[in-house]
């Protein structure tokens, strides 16, 4: 593994840091960004589907990235940290 966890819990420590900045409703772009300033060679179609799947009101996303309802869609593209976690 090219980077020292796994990224579900990267995408939620980017989502928590968005947060923390004041960053929100933050877009998958922002938490791409993110990712990629530290670890570049992680590619964005291993993003995407696990952002869709920690999404607890969008369907879909990589098994094993469903149900952990970190973030919440608040409109096209655009997610905060779910209240439900």
């Amino acid at each position: 593994m090219p980077y020292d966890r796994p990224i579900i819990q990267i995408i939620q420590e980017c989502a928590e840091l968005l947060t923390a900045i004041n960053k929100t409703p933050f877009s998958r772009q922002d938490i791409i960004k993110l990712i990629k300033w530290k670890y570049n060679e992680v590619n964005n179609d291993t993003i995407n589907p696990l952002i869709q799947g920690m999404t607890d009101n969008l369907r879909g996303g990589a098994p094993g990235s469903t149900g952990r309802n970190i973030l919440h869609n608040v409109g096209r593209g655009q997610f905060i940290l779910s209240r439900n976690r």
